[in-house]
């Protein structure tokens, strides 16, 4: 039996999140939304030192991969690296408009990463079987195309995506896909030209809603961080060391939930996690000090439903919080919205003053004007399945935002992405739901601008 999930509202690991781009260094003005409660020392996991084998290195990329995940992936966090944003060109003055729709898939949970290396953002999708029938489940690519578009979808008979980025050391990005039916994870290597092949046993982690991939143990290999739905608003999280091969060790428990990321936030060239207390009430920023040890610093948690990464040029990345608005009996109980948190360089946060948007449920980063400075993009429920709504923060190259503006409605937003080019994603993905209304995938903007 399928475990029950808010179908396109759980993110891929924040893989449309977790892009790269040039421009102004973001500046927070500091805030109270968030304090920071605590600092503490020690090992996070199920004791020991965590170890890994194998040889080659591993290497996260800094667009695509988020949601996330994002992460993603996230389109989102697909990366255990702070990476260096790579130089932007600016394009021609445009907005965010109209929308092209291109297929009418039960498509949700969106990601992008650049799997064939062509320079262009790649679309990755779960397609929810018509019977429901774990046998029939699959995902699917979307190559992005040099006119902006998006060619066929490639189908693989899996699960849900749950996060991208290379895991085996050949400077590809691999998918890694949670079963259908919730047991097991699997992952699918990049055969170097955007073909994926499923390697390997399926892990043993259950009800994975997110993931992370970055260098945990200090061995150079690529590590997976898992986020696992619990009971209630409870969630937990394993660690799965890697080999280098794309094998990973039988995961040990962290003291973390979802929603989460993996990036070197200290910029001691070793992964650091943040993400939800396993209980929801405070988010947790876990410094890796090395072979796993981890530095906690909490702050406490407006209702964090999102958390992508927003890199600076030679410096390590800020977060950006989305901060759900929830619905009760019907009616919008709370607003919720966007929160930028500063990188000081050393992990630690300057906590920004939330920014006014109605919701921020899901959260993705791109330069969709194209001015070479990074915009936030948004989802937010409404009182009803086709009232939510998609919008946009365009940054306005002082370290602020502009006021937020509501892209043109398409009734449910499930998932984000962006589209484009790698460097400088110039487009929007989202997808439309599952039995909401017409299901389907949008792109809003033009994915091909310079």
């Amino acid at each position: 039996m399928v475990h029950s999930r808010p179908v396109g509202i759980v993110r891929i690991s924040l893989v449309a999140g977790l892009l790269a781009l040039g421009g102004c260094c973001l500046s927070v003005t500091a805030g109270t939304n968030l304090n920071e409660l605590q600092s503490t020392s020690g090992t996070t996991g199920g004791g020991g030192t965590p170890t890994g084998t194998g040889a080659g290195t591993s290497s996260g990329t800094t667009t695509g991969a988020g949601s996330s995940s994002g992460p993603t992936s996230s389109a989102g966090n697909t990366s255990g690296s702070s990476g260096t944003a790579p130089s932007c060109v600016p394009g021609p003055a445009s907005n965010l408009g109209s929308y092209a729709t291109y297929t009418s898939l039960p498509l949700v949970d969106l990601s992008s990463a650049d799997l064939n290396g062509d320079g262009m953002l790649d679309l990755v999708a779960f397609n929810f079987p018509a019977d429901d029938l774990a046998s029939d489940a699959s995902f699917v690519v979307f190559f992005g195309q040099p006119d902006g578009g998006l060619g066929a979808p490639v189908s693989y008979a899996g699960g849900f995506p749950r996060c991208i980025g290379d895991l085996n050391g050949d400077g590809h990005p691999d998918v890694v896909v949670e079963n259908f039916d919730n047991v097991g994870v699997q992952i699918f290597l990049n055969d170097g030209a955007g073909g994926l092949v499923l390697s390997g046993a399926a892990m043993s982690s259950e009800y994975v809603i997110g993931c992370g991939i970055g260098d945990i143990n200090g061995d150079g290999l690529a590590d997976l961080v898992f986020a696992e739905e619990g009971p209630g608003t409870h969630s937990s999280a394993e660690l799965a060391l890697g080999n280098g091969l794309g094998d990973f060790s039988s995961p040990t428990p962290l003291n973390l939930g979802y929603p989460l990321v993996v990036a070197d936030l200290d910029q001691n060239g070793i992964s650091d996690i943040v993400g939800n207390t396993s209980d929801g009430t405070q988010l947790a920023v876990l410094l890796n000090e090395g072979e796993g040890d981890f530095r906690t610093k909490l702050y406490a948690n407006p209702a964090i439903s999102d958390i992508a990464l927003l890199f600076k040029t030679g410096a390590a990345p800020d977060l950006v919080l989305g901060q759900n608005g929830y619905l009760q009996s019907g009616a919008l109980v709370s607003d919720g919205g966007v929160q930028v948190l500063e990188n000081s360089g050393d992990g630690t946060f300057l906590i920004g003053a939330a920014l006014q948007v109605q919701g921020g449920e899901i959260v993705a980063i791109g330069d969709f004007n194209g001015d070479c400075i990074p915009d936030i993009a948004t989802s937010s429920p409404g009182t009803g399945c086709a009232s939510w709504q998609a919008s946009v923060l365009y940054g306005k190259g002082d370290g602020g935002f502009a006021p937020a503006v509501s892209l043109q409605a398409i009734g449910f937003v499930g998932s984000l992405a962006a589209l484009g080019p790698v460097e400088n994603p110039r487009a929007l993905a989202a997808d439309t739901g599952r039995g909401c209304i017409a299901p389907g995938i949008v792109v809003y903007g033009d994915a091909s601008r310079p």
